[in-house]
């Protein structure tokens, strides 16, 4: 049974993460890890070489590190930029793309070993320093993923709680009126916010869910979030994800886990779910710091 449900947390929601400025203390510190392992404990044979050698030796396969794990992560950026990988990302698949940056790591380590004549590049050769790599960084990989997504789960859990407590005490109401408007025409939209449920992207459209009564409507209006998101001037309709603006009044339930909120809204089974990129912000306008 514990086997079991150590296999469920793989398949949990995980936030991906494309924070330039953690991705590259990541690169320096791991780089530096692997360095300093190498230089101090002189495994896989490095103890035969003179120690400015070695130096030398374990200063190329850091900076080999460093390189391997850069170009995944500018492959990563550009990736999520274009794909919406975030609703899909899970642990599981984030240990798997841990896993590919080990691959990557040990394949260009191997032609560094190569070119300085440290050892041949060959099948037998690329399986040895696969296995090296794996033995070095995975299980401290998998068990800093696991112990984050715990923390995270743990973390969003509570402040959902603690949202959910502030939205019963939330009764705001508008009489006035907003307009949305297409960025390149004279189609509109006039709503009381009350009416207003979501907004998400559609190709090169952004589609308006709103309620008449006890009806649900769309519509189709040409532009970006981004768009919308700088003309609609209302403190309780905000962005929350890359692909939703969220009126804050219509929010009935709150719900977390480790990539962050899940929200629940009236008069539709629709989840609006709140990207971690927007969780700070989504926790000022409900007054949860």
């Amino acid at each position: 049974m514990g086997i079991l449900r150590l296999l469920g947390v793989f398949n949990k929601a995980y936030p991906t993460d494309t924070n330039e400025s953690r991705q590259k203390w990541s690169v320096i510190l791991v780089s530096l890890f692997v360095f300093l392992f190498l230089f101090i404990f002189e495994p896989f044979g490095l103890h035969t070489f003179t120690t400015s050698n070695r130096l030398i030796i374990c200063l190329g396969y850091g900076s080999c590190t460093a390189m391997a794990m850069s170009l995944n992560f500018l492959a990563f950026n550009w990736i999520t930029n274009r794909y919406p990988l975030e609703e899909t990302w899970t642990v599981g698949t984030h240990i798997l793309w841990n896993c590919w940056i080990l691959l990557t790591i040990a394949f260009i380590n191997l032609l560094y070993s190569n070119l300085t004549d440290i050892s041949n590049f060959t099948a037998q050769n690329l399986f040895i320093s696969l296995g090296q790599v794996f033995l070095i960084g995975l299980f401290p990989i998998g068990g800093i993923i696991l112990l984050d997504y715990t923390h995270l789960y743990r973390k969003n859990m509570h402040r959902a709680k603690e949202l959910r407590k502030k939205l019963k005490q939330e009764t705001s109401h508008s009489s006035e009126f907003i307009i949305l408007r297409s960025s390149n025409s004279d189609d509109r939209l006039q709503l009381n916010p009350n009416e207003l449920l979501y907004l998400t992207s559609a190709d090169n459209y952004v589609k308006i869910i709103y309620r008449v009564n006890s009806t649900i409507k769309q519509k189709l209006l040409r532009g970006t979030l981004k768009y919308f998101e700088n003309h609609i001037d209302h403190p309780k309709i905000i962005r929350c994800h890359r692909s939703y603006i969220i009126n804050l009044m219509q929010i009935t339930d709150i719900s977390g886990d480790a990539r962050g909120y899940s929200l629940s809204l009236r008069s539709t089974d629709t989840t609006i779910p709140v990207s971690k990129t927007y969780v700070d912000h989504f926790n000022q306008q409900l007054s949860i710091d």
